[in-house]
């Protein structure tokens, strides 16, 4: 089954095959194994390959929010028909449109690579947000001009505040 994820801004096409007790996913030419534990409460633990990940879910309005080792994560999963129509709507509602970028988790900004004005690419890092000492590189979701930054460096941020505008 071919399913299109959606989280912070990135988006994935995944290949979903069952397997007896767990799920063959295909991403970007990848294959991995995907199992979880039998519980069916909002803290789970899901094995990938190797890796063991100890998470905790919430259903949301129009898709699932994730914490996996304190960061948060809004995603939303949606089968090739609902990802066509979204992508129509998408691409009518913010052909005009600005698009704001935000902080996905409380930190501080260690650097910022870009000056407004200057052009951006999609996935072009824009500037960095250190937290919980790690350093996460926020990008632009989409080709533009960087027509504001919010923020500066070693300024502290919170989730859901506005980093940087493209236009």
């Amino acid at each position: 089954m071919k399913l299109f994820a959606h989280s912070n801004g990135h988006g994935f096409e995944l290949e979903v095959s069952p397997d007896r007790d767990r799920l063959v996913l295909r991403l970007n030419g990848r294959e991995l194994s995907l199992s979880f534990d039998d519980q069916k409460a909002s803290i789970r633990t899901a094995f990938l390959g190797d890796r063991r990940i100890d998470f905790g879910w919430d259903r949301q309005e129009g898709g699932y929010r994730i914490l996996i080792d304190g960061i948060e994560y809004d995603v939303v999963v949606r089968d090739p028909k609902a990802e066509q129509v979204a992508r129509v709507a998408e691409s009518g509602a913010t052909a005009s449109a600005h698009a704001t970028v935000k902080a996905p988790i409380p930190g501080l900004i260690s650097k910022v690579l870009l000056a407004a004005g200057e052009p951006v690419r999609k996935d072009q890092t824009v500037l960095c947000l250190d937290a919980m000492k790690l350093e996460n590189e926020i990008a632009s979701p989409r080709d533009g001009v960087l027509k504001s930054l919010e923020v500066a460096p070693g300024q502290a941020v919170e989730k859901g505040q506005a980093l940087f505008i493209v236009e």
